[in-house]
């Protein structure tokens, strides 16, 4: 991911990546079984696999990650909410696990933000935007092992 070049606003159709079904099956079961057991976002494992595996332009990549947002945040809202209220009950701001007052602010500056970060993803080379974002899975990738392993 690091290395590999990509070719800036290449054409890209259903044709181009031609992934069949049971493809996409496994990528959605993968997806979301990481996402629920770990807490994280599937872009983190979408992105990658898309662009590296699939030869999916990273913005196209990127677009399907997000799209995926809803569907996988409504399931892992749901979890943690029952899990957290069988556990702790509701308790305000938190219901369950949940804090609301995070959870709204992350939430208004997340989906004002975002759109900030889409256009500086648009004029941005796209090889460039393929390695900032494989140093940042490794940043954290790496944080979270010595924070794991305590040295």
């Amino acid at each position: 991911m690091i290395f590999s070049k990509e070719p800036e606003d290449k054409p890209f159709t259903k044709k181009s990546i031609n992934l069949p079904t049971y493809v996409l099956f496994i990528i959605g079961l993968s997806v979301g079984i990481i996402a629920g057991f770990f807490g994280l976002g599937g872009g983190v494992i979408v992105v990658p696999l898309l662009t590296t595996f699939f030869k999916v332009p990273i913005l196209y990549a990127q677009g399907f990650s997000v799209s995926l947002i809803p569907f996988n945040t409504f399931g892992g809202v749901m979890g943690y909410t029952v899990d957290g209220i069988k556990k702790f009950g509701i308790h305000f701001p938190y219901i369950g696990y949940l804090n609301l007052y995070v959870i709204i602010i992350c939430s208004a500056f997340s989906m004002i933000f975002t759109k900030v970060g889409l256009n500086c993803a648009k004029k941005i080379n796209k090889t460039l935007l393929r390695r900032i974002f494989a140093i940042l899975l490794l940043i954290v990738g790496l944080k979270f092992i010595f924070t794991c392993i305590h040295f």
